[in-house]
């Protein structure tokens, strides 16, 4: 019984020795990679009552190759975005509603139980999404089923810190619109930001904007052109880069810990049963 005991301590060790080197080795080339993007959530903080309600898609056929718009295509997976509006509900309280877009790069919101007026529209660049720090001029088109007008746009990034609270910047854009398409020609730099939202306000905010759903299309390309926008947390620097790597090593090590913790009950609880076991065995030949 000792013997197996220290042969599972053994193993437990290893395995978190092992599990321990991969997550810091990860952590580490992160900063070059995805600790280094900017990222996108919604049109305002909004993490904490984000509702992703599961609302019935609005058919129509595919009339353009799959992340392609008006000659550019997408450098952004599908995946990696979605359709949010924000609307406020009959209290004036004000809420959020994100659905994904699919393979073909569609989506589509439905009409909110409780919604009484809507006050935006955006397309939400998940953190995954994002190229690595740098400027970029950034194109997003977005091909409209409804013939909603819209006043002007935004753009919103997030950055989480580390010991410090989280920094958000938000900035109004022009957009180009016809028949309720509209599109985005802007130089940003991400800078620290780890969220990034491109958004639309409806001239009319009533419910009839609902339902609202369309195609898009998001690209990136590296520039050396002046930004007219930084992303939350400024311009990207070494420090953003120690920040982010103590973060992402912070997170994987409360990971590894609870890893440790769920096999360590697990063994002893394996080791329990097998005493009981060996005890009524025992007794049994007595």
């Amino acid at each position: 019984m000792m013997k197996t005991r220290k042969l599972l301590c053994m193993i437990l060790v290893v395995a978190a020795i092992s599990c321990f080197s991969s997550m810091l080795s990860f952590a580490f080339s992160a900063t070059s990679s995805n600790a280094l993007m900017a990222t996108s959530s919604n049109a305002w903080p909004m993490d904490d009552f984000v509702e992703l309600d599961d609302f019935d898609s609005i058919e129509r056929p595919v009339l353009m190759n799959a992340g392609e718009l008006d000659g550019f295509e997408s450098t952004v997976p599908a995946s990696f975005l979605s359709l949010g509006v924000g609307y406020s509900n009959m209290s004036g309280v004000v809420k959020y509603v994100q659905v994904p877009f699919n393979s073909q790069y569609y989506a589509s919101l439905a009409l909110p139980s409780d919604c009484a007026s809507v006050n935006q529209f955006f397309i939400s660049i998940s953190k995954s999404g994002l190229p690595s720090f740098g400027r970029y001029r950034i194109k997003v088109r977005f091909s409209s089923n409804t013939g909603v007008e819209y006043n002007g746009g935004y753009f919103w990034s997030q950055k989480e810190n580390t010991n410090a609270a989280t920094q958000s910047s938000s900035y109004l854009i022009d957009v180009s619109q016809v028949s309720g398409d509209w599109n985005v020609s802007e130089v940003i730099d991400l800078g620290g930001a780890q969220q990034l939202d491109i958004g639309v306000y409806p001239k009319s905010g009533t419910t009839a904007n609902l339902p609202y759903g369309g195609y898009v299309s998001v690209y990136f390309e590296k520039t050396t052109e002046s930004p007219s926008y930084t992303g939350a947390g400024g311009a990207y620097t070494s420090d953003n880069a120690v920040s982010d790597t103590a973060l992402n090593t912070s997170k994987m090590v409360d990971t590894l810990e609870e890893i440790v913790q769920t096999i360590s009950n697990q063994l002893r609880s394996s080791l329990g049963s097998n005493v009981q076991s060996h005890a009524c065995s025992s007794a049994c030949q007595r």
